[in-house]
């Protein structure tokens, strides 16, 4: 899931420094990600007037409504919330959150356990090393992580969850991000990777904006709005999904954004061949050269024409 503000222009200000939200669906062994659904915050009087986390959970429920097959939720820390957690249970959604650092925590539900910091938590723990799984555009795995598995409750929660502690290396000292998730039984490597494919996401929309301008296009209306949405989401689709020539084997490599700047680049060149090599181009400059006032009552030449249209 991703929130962006800032989004889309117009003259009478309905719709500008809106905030959107998407869904997106991540492809973990082609590692590459689409949108899935979005969603425009509501705005009175230049207020947003809908959490986001309550945007999100009317996102999940339009897409289940349609029969979406239900798959794991990966989010951010600023989608760290008691309120989200909770809905994402009763729809029976296993999620993976990039937890905050500030969080209380402790093994066990009696009051009569201190409340903990996930530093203190860890302590002595066992940690062990994990490689993400290849993507069909990596020769070798990526870097060695270390982690730590651990049951928690967490201050204002009611029921378990299971999380994990990243390391770069087995004797940092303190680590760099904290995962959990309400489904006890997957593994701490999966859960890793799944925080770890989140990312895709951002990539996702760095090829929006920067490539296809996302949020770019003046838009006075609902209906302009959503188009000025919809019309990078098709294409960014298009390229993943549809059958051309990028989609080679030499070239499978490649990013989807160099992809977008090759396509960009072959078709200005073909604009550039059809209107240098156009024929009806060519005969209305010669027509123009030969009318030139120093060619009065002389004789036509196309020598002459041509000479004129080189320089």
């Amino acid at each position: 899931m991703f929130g962006i503000g800032n989004w889309g222009k117009s003259n009478n200000n309905v719709y500008t420094d809106q905030k959107i939200f998407v869904l997106s669906l991540v492809n973990k062994r082609k590692d590459y990600a689409l949108p899935l659904h979005y969603f425009i915050c509501e705005k009175i009087d230049g207020r947003v007037v809908q959490s986001g986390h309550e945007l999100k959970i009317k996102l999940l429920k339009d897409i289940f409504d349609e029969g979406y097959p239900i798959l794991p939720v990966a989010l951010d820390s600023w989608f760290d919330s008691i309120f989200l957690m909770q809905n994402l249970d009763d729809m029976k959604v296993p999620f993976c959150i990039h937890t905050k650092n500030n969080r209380k925590v402790r093994h066990c539900k009696s009051s009569k356990v201190p409340w903990k910091t996930w530093k203190s938590h860890f302590k002595n723990k066992t940690r062990y090393s994990v490689k993400l799984l290849k993507t069909e555009h990596q020769k070798r795995s990526r870097i060695t992580k270390c982690i730590q598995e651990s049951f928690v409750y967490i201050k204002g929660r009611k029921s378990i969850l299971k999380t994990i502690a990243v390391y770069n290396k087995l004797t940092d000292s303190c680590h760099f991000s904290i995962y959990v998730t309400n489904d006890l039984k997957m593994s701490g490597a999966f859960l890793y990777e799944l925080g770890r494919k989140r990312w895709l996401i951002e990539e996702l929309f760095r090829n929006l904006k920067q490539k296809l301008s996302f949020g770019k296009l003046s838009c006075t209306g609902k209906v302009a709005a959503d188009l000025s949405i919809c019309l990078p989401f098709a294409l960014i689709i298009s390229l993943h999904l549809s059958p051309n020539e990028l989609h080679q084997k030499n070239v499978q490599s490649i990013t989807i954004g160099s992809k977008i700047e090759r396509i960009k680049a072959e078709n200005f060149e073909k604009s550039l061949y059809i209107i240098m090599h156009n024929t009806s181009y060519l005969i209305a400059n010669k027509l123009k050269a030969r009318m030139r006032i120093d060619r009065i009552n002389k004789k036509p030449v196309d020598s002459f024409a041509e000479e004129r249209i080189a320089c």
